[in-house]
């Protein structure tokens, strides 16, 4: 398993990982304007999640992870690797959008110290 920064050759398999999430949609990865942090296993993307930096803010969103891999402890280590990233490139906080039925990321998130309010979920957290 490679942690590391997505490259443009891998828009077309980050795609793919983000639409396997239903609640995510269609999405085209080409769109997003941001940092991917990726997991790459055997020349195939398994997971990511993406990121708007804003100077010393970042807004964190579409954590997602190919189905066959899902309950293995990826996501938890896929953000721990990003927000150390982040950390180095001078960001000091980061706020997630979770939908607030997701328990899954809830307890991810919340499992790394992120706080969350009521209602559709933003939650915040000092890196």
């Amino acid at each position: 398993m490679m942690y590391r920064m997505a490259r443009v050759e891998d828009l077309p398999q980050i795609t793919e990982c983000i639409c396997t999430v239903k609640e995510h949609g269609v999405v085209d990865a080409s769109e997003l304007d941001g940092h991917i942090a990726v997991i790459e296993h055997e020349g195939r993307i398994i997971a990511c999640v993406w990121a708007m930096v804003q100077g010393r803010n970042c807004y964190g969103d579409y954590m997602s992870i190919l189905p066959e891999y899902q309950h293995l402890g990826f996501g938890p280590r896929l953000l721990v690797w990003f927000l150390a990233r982040l950390r180095e490139a001078g960001v000091k906080y980061i706020r997630f959008f979770v939908r607030e039925d997701n328990k899954e990321m809830l307890r991810i998130y919340q499992a790394l110290g992120v706080s969350f309010g009521t209602g559709y979920a933003v939650g915040y957290k000092r890196i």
